[in-house]
């Protein structure tokens, strides 16, 4: 035998106990290690919310998620005895028949625990109205529902109290509950809001029947010629629109004016004035999204432009309806 032929059966023998000496080595291990009782199962949850998790001897697993086969099968993969196992139906928003709560909570040892479970119900809308917003929340919360405020204004409602809710009172709650929340009643001059087109003069002092407005809006419209007028975007939350209507006191007494409101390009209120008379004006506005206050005269012909006076417009709503508008959505 050649002595090249002797150097490489002797390097396969060192390769073959090196081989042998390591799976010795890794047997012992797994030997060890499986011998610790850390088997393990994989648990995937029916609902998208939770992540399949392992499930360890000897710990207590976390089985929120599951149905309560599901997690008492799971509890049993990790060495506890079913007997030691009870639950109860509880209220909760989402799927029905779902373990919700448990206790003791996953990750504590086994040993001699009694394992309570929480199972879901359908859960129904409580009766929330007249109560604090705090108070709603922590009914919900308790429910697990999902929790949305829109702030509303309604006479005579006390701030901060829940006017109504969505779903209505003893419907099931899906996943998200609004409450509909008092809030104060707020306004705001139309002269400090931005008009998206504008004929008149906003912001001017007009007097009327010998009352001064500081803040008013001034039309001077001509005859045979097209209103002048000045327009608004409101957002569809604003309440009502209020405004002392009438001629200027230095204006023409032979020169009466046609005053109009428009709202969402329909006419909602038209009214002639002479000159001396005065009306104040309400108009509803909520869901409505734009506002066009217009003059015209009815004069003689020739006769020269003639004040007509908005005094004191104003938006009335909600505060957080206001501060929208006033944010930019009227300009």
């Amino acid at each position: 035998m050649s002595t090249g032929e002797a150097l490489r059966r002797v390097a396969i023998g060192l390769i073959a106990f090196t081989v042998l000496a390591w799976a010795v080595v890794l047997g012992w291990f797994l030997h060890d290690w499986l011998a610790d009782d850390e088997a393990s199962v994989t648990v995937d949850r029916p609902v998208q919310i939770y992540s399949p998790e392992t499930v360890t001897v000897g710990r207590i697993p976390n089985v929120i998620g599951l149905t309560e086969e599901e997690a008492r099968r799971a509890l049993s993969d990790a060495g506890i005895e079913l007997s030691a196992v009870s639950s109860h139906e509880i209220p909760y928003v989402g799927p029905p028949s779902l373990v919700v709560e448990q206790s003791p909570a996953s990750g504590q040892p086994v040993e001699d625990s009694e394992i309570e479970l929480a199972v879901s119900t359908p859960a129904l809308m409580p009766d929330l109205n007249g109560e604090s917003e705090a108070e709603a929340r922590e009914a919900l919360s308790t429910l697990g529902a999902r929790i949305s405020i829109a702030n509303q204004y309604q006479p005579g409602a006390s701030e901060g109290t829940v006017l109504s809710t969505d779903p209505p009172v003893g419907e099931p709650i899906v996943d998200k509950a609004t409450l509909n929340v008092a809030e104060p009643l707020s306004s705001v001059f139309l002269t400090q809001l931005s008009p998206e087109v504008a004929t008149c003069r906003t912001g001017e002092e007009g007097v009327v029947s010998g009352t001064a407005y500081a803040e008013a809006i001034v039309c001077e419209p001509e005859l045979g010629a097209k209103p002048r007028s000045v327009t608004y975007t409101l957002g569809g939350q604003v309440e009502s629109f209020e405004a002392v209507l009438g001629l200027d006191d230095g204006a023409d007494p032979d020169v009466p004016i046609e005053f109009s409101v428009v709202v969402d390009g329909a006419p909602v209120l038209t009214r002639r004035l002479e000159f001396g008379d005065s009306l104040p004006v309400e108009v509803p506005l909520l869901g409505k999204l734009q506002l066009t206050l217009e003059a015209s005269a009815l004069g003689i012909p020739g006769s020269l432009p003639v004040g007509a006076v908005f005094g004191e417009p104003r938006l009335v709503g909600s505060r957080s309806a206001i501060d929208l508008v006033s944010e930019g959505l009227g300009g």
